[in-house]
């Protein structure tokens, strides 16, 4: 998080540094300093995040599923935000919105507008887009795509909202603002960055394939995708991650972010993970749309693994922690700010063959949950077994020490992702600590 506005006006117009193939590389363009100087990421306001997620995660809005009343509430809610922002629609017909037909969930239930609880009824889902010109004449007409879900899941039996603060109205709302900063701050990214906020992520991400079917931009000019999805949990009260899954399927985006790390906050541990390391089949967002397109298209997964209350009742407003929103949204703009100024292309080149150094990218996750204070004498000892395999992969440099890879990192991944956290929701600090 270096000094300068000049430089950032310079790096939108994309500079004299190049490569042998006539590209800047992300390594090349990141050595001009970090996109953002820290008073410009001061403008991503803690005040403004809380209040869309307050807005969005309230009980009045019953879950957000589509069809219901509280979810057109949401999606009204977003689009005059974006319009207050300064975005450029780019739905359907020149607005914001774009419409696809869609089906109810079996098993899912929602509230009336007379608060009544009945089955899951729909026929239309909503997506919403708005874009963030670029700045570089050879550039502007590429996309960097950051998608977050505003769907969530409706009610239980007894009428009580998911009111999905975590999953997903943070992501929402750190759209929301980092769109506010690049519109306001006076950096100009080179690329146009598309800001995506995806219906019916949690019916199988079908908000995000009806976009890809009848896309609003050209998709051969879409550069690379983000999913944000969920943020703004620490995994244990005293150690917050951040988890990139998928960079490996392209080389030059991998490097991006690799790069980006170096300007992230020293509190915010930024781990690299193997997109198959969690199965598709267990947990998903938005980016895997982009991997299963007939043109796959380079994607990224956004995630701080704070599980605690993922898909219940109790995913409340009250339980965001908004150090670490913060941490990871300054961490994403500044990440922007490179993806959007180097004109790498960022091909996809396709999931690689897991290896020992994908094993060896999550050790740092693993020694950071040692580091903890907070697990047991079990948990420890539990987590020490993962370690030591880990370990073992990396020593021998061959991943196929492993007797099961699968069910090793099945069994691991719940472990770390779903079983501590639930143990240790931790006290929530208010919103705004000193």
């Amino acid at each position: 998080m270096e000094t300068w506005l000049v430089a950032a006006m310079v790096l939108g117009c994309g500079g004299e540094t190049t490569s042998d193939s006539g590209e800047n590389t992300p390594e090349e363009t990141a050595e001009r300093g970090a996109p953002f100087t820290d008073e410009q990421l001061e403008s991503l306001d803690p005040l403004l995040l809380q209040g869309h997620v307050d807005v969005l995660a309230d009980e009045g809005m019953a879950g957000r599923i589509p069809g219901s009343h509280g979810h057109a509430l949401s999606y009204a809610y977003i689009e005059a935000e974006m319009e207050s922002i300064g975005l450029t629609p780019m739905g359907d017909g020149g607005g914001f919105t774009q419409s696809y037909s869609n089906d109810a969930v079996s098993g899912r239930l929602m509230l009336t507008e007379e608060g009544d609880v009945v089955d899951h009824e729909t026929t239309e889902g909503v997506n919403l887009l708005g874009v963030v010109p670029g700045h570089d004449p050879s550039l502007a007409d590429e996309y960097i795509v950051v998608m977050a879900h505003y769907d969530h899941l409706g009610v239980n039996a007894t009428g009580d909202a998911y009111n999905g603060a975590f999953d997903n109205a943070t992501g929402v709302s750190l759209g929301l603002e980092l769109a506010r900063l690049f519109m306001d701050s006076g950096f100009a990214p080179g690329r146009s960055i598309l800001f995506f906020f995806t219906d019916d992520e949690e019916s199988g991400f079908d908000g995000s394939l009806a976009w890809l079917d009848e896309p609003t931009v050209p998709l051969a000019q879409v550069v690379a995708g983000i999913s944000v999805d969920p943020v703004g949990r620490p995994m244990l009260p005293d150690y917050w991650p951040l988890t990139l899954l998928g960079a490996e399927r392209s080389e030059a985006f991998d490097l991006a972010w690799r790069t980006a790390a170096e300007w992230a906050d020293p509190e915010l541990d930024v781990v690299f993970v193997h997109r198959e390391i969690i199965p598709s089949y267990l947990l998903g967002s938005d980016h895997d749309s982009f991997y299963e397109h007939e043109t796959p298209l380079t994607a990224l997964w956004f995630v701080n693994p704070g599980m605690s209350f993922y898909h219940t009742v109790n995913d409340t407003p009250e339980t965001v922690d908004y150090r670490v929103l913060l941490s990871s949204g300054r961490f994403l703009a500044q990440t922007l700010g490179l993806l959007t100024t180097s004109d790498a292309s960022f091909t996809y080149s396709g999931s690689p063959e897991m290896d020992w150094t994908h094993a060896e990218d999550v050790l740092p996750l693993l020694y950071g949950v040692e580091g903890s204070d907070e697990l047991t004498a079990d948990e420890r000892e539990e987590l020490e077994g993962y370690i030591a395999e880990v370990e073992s992969v990396v020593e021998s440099q061959d991943i196929d020490v492993l007797d099961n890879r699968e069910s090793f990192f099945i069994q691991a991944g719940y472990f770390l992702l779903f079983d501590l956290p639930v143990a240790h929701p931790g006290e929530v600090p208010p919103p705004f600590p000193e």
